[in-house]
């Protein structure tokens, strides 16, 4: 993987629970810091973002929607 990758955890409403700064290749993350952590049930989105490196131009986005355990 040549991108590098941006990840954003929302609410139902579109608010900002939590969000990664940019992973690079061969680099992970093994957890994510909430800002207002989410409840058991709670529907979550979860956007990732690709950006070419360097220039940060956008390559695509994705939305998952799940559920918070």
């Amino acid at each position: 993987n040549n991108a590098w990758l941006k990840l954003r955890f929302m609410d139902e409403k579109g608010n900002i629970l939590a969000e990664t700064g940019l992973i690079k290749p061969g680099e992970y993350l093994k957890t994510v810091q909430f800002t207002t952590a989410p409840t058991s049930g709670q529907k979550l989105t979860m956007k990732i973002m690709g950006y070419e490196p360097e220039t940060y131009h956008s390559i695509g986005a994705v939305v998952l929607n799940t559920v918070a355990g």
